[in-house]
């Protein structure tokens, strides 16, 4: 009994003596990298003239629950929560745009609304571009025109942006501006369009759910244009005004 005992106090005293001369087990591993995050992907659908055009909810849910199948986190905004600030200042934060907006004419000067409406603070804070009729407040909500664009959106300003759809009379004025930005590919439309009936949101409601299955631009608004186009209805009083759909940058980009 004592002889175990001495053997077992002999074996403490040298795992005492050695372990001090060994190196840790954790210094001997090498230090693997920590794995980035995911890459979130976020996607913004602006509404600026809502309570003037609402967009159906069975438009925003289709737009929604496509964007959502393609994996992307979606923000709803509208009427006042779109400002001047929005558009310069936080863009470059969503992957995929969509902005409903629409055009008009003041003082031979195409404008397209913003949502946010005129205070005498939005013109205190924005007194520069009102100076330079960058900004119009004509009919109570800010107004941006063409100059704005170009001098807010310099080169490289938008480099997250995959897609900007930019739903709106007259927004092939604005593509080049946002592609110039750093936006991969801008869907717009030339001509005059119509938010009122809906039409237009029906148009890109197909042409999100086309993207959200793994099409290109290309193809999206290809597969979504041509079958009306060469629809033949019984009655031609009740012929479809097809918007000229186009898009400028990447044609082959794909969001899904």
């Amino acid at each position: 009994m004592i002889w175990n005992l001495r053997k077992i106090v002999l074996f403490i005293a040298i795992v005492t003596l050695i372990l001090p001369s060994l190196p840790m087990a954790h210094a001997l591993s090498p230090q693997l990298p920590k794995a980035p995050p995911p890459a979130s992907n976020r996607a913004v659908i602006i509404s600026s003239l809502d309570e003037f055009s609402p967009m159906r909810k069975a438009d925003l849910l289709s737009l929604n629950s496509s964007l959502t199948k393609a994996g992307y986190t979606v923000t709803y905004l509208k009427d006042g929560a779109v400002t001047v600030n929005l558009l310069t200042t936080q863009l470059n934060d969503y992957q995929v745009i969509i902005w409903r907006t629409d055009a008009y004419v003041h003082a031979h000067t195409v404008y397209w609304y913003i949502g946010q409406e005129v205070s005498q603070a939005s013109k205190q804070v924005y007194a520069s571009d009102f100076t330079s009729d960058e900004l119009d407040s004509t009919d109570g909500i800010l107004g941006a025109n063409v100059a704005f664009f170009s001098n807010h959106f310099n080169s490289n300003t938008l480099p997250n942006v995959k897609l900007m759809i930019i739903v709106s009379s007259m927004s092939s004025m604005l593509a080049p501006y946002f592609v110039t930005a750093g936006v991969k590919t801008v869907i717009d439309f030339a001509g005059s369009i119509d938010l009122q009936f809906n039409w237009i949101d029906y148009l890109t409601t197909a042409i999100v759910k086309l993207l959200a299955n793994g099409y290109s631009v290309a193809d999206a608004v290809s597969d979504t244009i041509v079958p009306l186009l060469t629809m033949r209805l019984e009655d031609r009083l009740d012929a479809m005004q097809i918007p000229s759909v186009s898009y400028s940058g990447d044609y082959a980009l794909t969001i899904a």
